[in-house]
């Protein structure tokens, strides 16, 4: 890219890491971010975060994710986070057993939700809640979930 005269992009560098993640090379993963963020100084794209709580995750790094998650989503922070990059982190936690973070996620994703000007909840989101439940056998839950979806969030999203 930069021999190119292009800027390091951090979406390239999302799905480069996420192969990585894919591929269990979280050692790679971890490499690329620092790559990046040499390039870039400081990632304000939220995007590439998920993908490195993953590869924190697979390093057995538990603290390190979700550190990278608190300052995401602390006071103050100037990373911009859209709803890829929240759906990314909320895979993240929920694959990792941290399910009681994840729901606090999903909670916040969708009170900050507000079409047209800020979209943080698609149906990738809901897709990863009722997976989960689904994989946890909490049928029900996952159920009420697609329910809320179809009741309030479908309108709102529709709309886009």
């Amino acid at each position: 890219m930069l021999e190119k005269g292009l800027a390091a992009d951090p979406a390239v560098y999302n799905y480069l890491m996420l192969g990585l993640v894919k591929n269990e090379d979280g050692d790679r993963a971890l490499a690329l971010f620092k790559e990046l963020k040499e390039k870039l100084e400081f990632v304000n794209d939220g995007i590439v975060y998920g993908n490195l709580m993953k590869a924190y995750f697979l390093k057995g790094l538990d603290k390190e994710a979700m550190e990278i998650y608190a300052d995401l989503l602390g006071e103050g922070s100037s990373v911009k986070m859209n709803v890829l990059a929240y759906n990314s982190a909320l895979q993240a936690m929920i694959k990792n057993g941290k399910s009681d973070e994840a729901l606090q996620l999903f909670e916040r994703m969708k009170e900050e939700h507000g079409p047209p000007r800020k979209l943080t909840v698609n149906l990738g989101s809901y897709n990863v809640m009722v997976d989960w439940f689904c994989e946890q056998g909490k049928f029900d839950d996952a159920i009420e979930v697609f329910r809320r979806w179809v009741r309030r969030d479908a309108v709102h999203l529709s709309t886009i």
